[in-house]
Order: structure tokens, then sequence, then C-alpha cells
């Protein structure tokens, strides 16, 4: 269910553990947004939009995980670092895709798109800041193609318990194998079959509701072609981010010592672990 909001609920107050887009601005803008914003309380599974409503409001979450998806197959995610509706800023008046709550319950805050562009209109910034994300965004869809183009189930399920892992507060997440299952484009029971593996690997724990990520590194490893790139692109471009530390400029410049360099690159995964190789991947 969500909640809409009205005059008399409270605005919403940024702080410096605030973790969203808005509170890289100046606080005199921060000001004028926030006379703007109105703050939801939704639940899990709580439709934001439908692909034809796509375009009145922005929304900037505040702990839930925004899934959006194409025929419940998820295309992107989006935590507190970002912002859900952005088809609306390049003018457009719908979207293929439909914006889900998933993980937990919490709140979101929303902005009429014209009030948000207005004010992007008068502080360049801000505008900078909105079309940084937006290209954040492509680049992680573009991992998803390579995810879903080149890699089994199981890799793909790694990578979708990553982008969770690195928007939450601890190491559990609340998933259903069946949000999984619909969201990777699969079977139940092939996501069983792949937790399964994953966890006889000590990669993550497995209980009734929820996963709880074990060897972060170790999962990483698996999936170093579909998974990163729009992470570092975030910390380059925006501000922190996630649960990793790497950045686009600092995968891709050497440091200038050769033997340093030569031993970074023999340390960088080439190959995914036996256990994952499998001759008979599951549907």
């Amino acid at each position: 269910m969500l909640t809409h909001a009205h005059a008399a609920w409270p605005r919403p107050c940024f702080t410096s553990a605030t973790t969203n887009l808005l509170y890289l601005v100046a606080p005199g803008v921060r000001a004028e947004i926030e006379t703007s914003l109105e703050t939801q309380t939704v639940t899990r599974d709580t439709i934001l939009f439908e692909a034809s409503d796509a375009g009145e409001y922005i929304y900037f979450p505040q702990g839930p995980l925004i899934s959006i998806e194409q025929n419940r197959v998820e295309v992107a995610l989006v935590g507190s670092e970002g912002m859900v509706g952005w088809p609306a800023l390049a003018g457009c008046r719908s979207s293929p895709y439909r914006a889900i709550v998933r993980g937990r319950d919490g709140t979101v805050l929303r902005i009429r798109t014209e009030a948000l562009l207005a004010i992007a209109g008068v502080v360049p910034a801000l505008g900078t800041c909105l079309n940084r994300f937006v290209n954040v965004i492509g680049v992680q869809m573009a991992e998803t193609i390579c995810a879903y183009a080149s890699h089994r189930v199981d890799v793909r399920l790694v990578r979708w318990l990553l982008l969770r892992h690195d928007r939450v507060g601890g190491d559990e997440l609340l998933v259903h194998h069946e949000e999984i299952a619909a969201n990777l484009g699969t079977r139940r029971a092939s996501i069983t079959d792949c937790l399964h593996i994953i966890e006889g690997a000590g990669l993550v724990r497995c209980r009734r509701g929820k996963i709880v990520v074990r060897d972060r590194a170790g999962m990483q490893a698996l999936v170093v072609d579909c998974y990163g790139a729009a992470e570092a692109l975030y910390r380059d471009e925006i501000g922190s981010f996630g649960k990793g530390a790497g950045t686009i400029a600092g995968a891709a410049a050497p440091s200038g010592d050769k033997r340093q360099d030569e031993q970074r690159e023999r340390a960088a995964p080439t190959e995914r672990p036996s256990f994952l190789l499998r001759t008979e991947p599951p549907a």
C-alpha cells in the first residue's frame, strides 16, 4: 500500500547521514527542494508506478529498494543512492518499465516532475547530478544485458544478490525464491538449485525468507564482467556508494610501478571457481 502525502505531513529533513542525490546540492537549494517534496510510507511490493503511469513524479527512495521491471524481469535496481522516474526528466510521458518496492518497508520522497525540472533549470549543478545518475543507470542496464546474454542463472543470481547487498546496511537480504525467479526470468526450482550451490561454496547462508552474504569477495570474483562498472562510475562521478571501493579512474590508471601493476594483474580473477562450471546449467 502506498500512503499519499498531504499538507499536514512533516516535510523531510536532510542530514549528513541522508544518502540520496538531493543531499549533494547546496543547502539553500535543498531548502527550496524540500518545500516541493512529499513523504510517502511504502510497504514491500508497493507499485510506485506502472509503465503507463510514469511521468508525473520523480521518486527518491529512503531505505526501500526499488526494482525497475518489465514483465516482472528486473532491468535495474535503485536504492537510497538514486531516483526512479528518470524518463520524465527527458520529457517522456510514459516508460516501458514499472517501479516496485522490494526488500523492506520504508519511505520514499517524491516531487512533481515539473517542479524538479524548474529547480534544475536554475541550478545547473542539480541537473548535472541527475543526468550523471541516469548515465549510471544506463551502465547498470548494459551490465544486466551482458549478464543475461553471457551467463548462466547461477552467475546472474550472484549479481542479483550483490546489487542488493550494496544497498542495505548489513549482510542480510530479505528475499523470496519466487521473487528472484521472476526477476531473473527463470524457474523457481533453478533458483533453489543455484542457492544450494553457492551456499555449499560458503558464499551465502540461506534461511527462510532471507539470504545472508558471507563471502562478498568470492561473489564478486564470479561476476567481474557484468558487475562493478556502474558502481565504480557512481563513485567517480557522484559520490561514495556500496560496499566496494573501486572507481573507473582507479581501475583504468596504472600506478606507474611496473612491478606493482604486474602483481595487481596476476591477482585479478581470470576464471570462475570450478563449482560454477557445470555441463548442464539450470534453465
